[in-house]
């Protein structure tokens, strides 16, 4: 081999290896860069469960589900305290043996609670909402609630598994939440769940008052309904108050929402009966 050639296999061996050195830089960089990311969303959700958990605390609704039940557990909360740290506050919702144990709010439009905590500070988890346009939370027809689908199972990430096919359903396990104001407890017996187009405003409709829309809107949950279990327990009527529970699906899908819906049963928690 001529030392001209010996050169240029010595020069071609060097861009080599600054290629080689490029590429395995620019891949270190974007790992870094993905941990990051993956640090940063998970102090994130750290940070609103620590929020959320003292904010239950505070309210007097942290109670340890694993040594209770449905029945034998009432949540004392101090309205003056939440209403206090938040003039949003409307209601709280609970469902034994899940996360579902959260404030309910509702603010002036459907936006600022998509990202924003009880507290008011930022945080992706946001706070369960009512929807805004909704005339007559929990005395009127229907309430719909937002809330987030979060990737580490809080907030409303469990309504999924109504849907979901399994052993047990999801259902049996957890056919009723708790809801509680300032002036009554409910329960929520939950008696539908299905896909819903995000944009269909008469399933969003939280003022409805005509009878016959009234009937139309059940029939369409009974006549949709992906319920997992359900043995048609509930007898749900016109004269009835409905809540539905909205959330998003997994992925890319931003058309379709997971929404589940329960009927308000009023109720005395007082289980001394004092």
């Amino acid at each position: 081999m001529s030392r001209v050639e010996n050169k240029k296999g010595k020069e071609t061996n060097k861009k080599k290896d600054v290629v080689y050195y490029i590429i395995m830089a620019i891949l270190l960089c974007i790992i870094g860069f993905s941990g990051f990311k993956v640090y940063r969303i998970a102090s994130e959700y750290k940070k609103g469960t620590d929020t959320y958990n003292d904010i239950a605390s505070e309210a007097g609704a942290l109670i340890d589900d694993s040594t209770t039940t449905h029945l034998d557990t009432k949540l004392e909360l101090d309205w003056v305290k939440l209403i206090g740290k938040n003039a949003d506050a409307k209601a709280w919702i609970r469902c034994v043996g899940t996360v579902i144990n959260y404030p309910i709010v509702q603010g002036s439009d459907n936006d600022y609670y998509l990202t924003h905590m009880f507290d008011g500070t930022w945080n992706v988890k946001g706070t369960i909402f009512i929807d805004a346009r909704c005339a007559e939370p929990f005395d009127g027809f229907n309430t719909t609630m937002y809330g987030h689908r979060i990737n580490e199972g809080s907030m409303f990430a469990c309504l999924l598994e109504y849907l979901e096919k399994r052993d047990t359903p999801f259902f049996k396990e957890h056919p009723t939440m708790e809801l509680y104001t300032p002036s009554k407890d409910y329960d929520i017996q939950i008696f539908g769940a299905a896909i819903v187009d995000a944009r269909d405003e008469f399933m969003y409709n939280n003022n409805i008052q005509d009878e016959a829309d009234k009937q139309r809107y059940i029939d369409w949950i009974l006549n949709h309904n992906s319920l997992v279990g359900y043995d048609n327990s509930v007898s749900v009527t016109t004269e009835d108050r409905l809540v539905m529970m909205s959330t998003c699906l997994a992925g890319s899908d931003n058309d379709n929402r997971v929404v589940v819906w329960g009927k308000l049963v009023e109720v005395d928690r007082n289980i001394s009966g004092n």
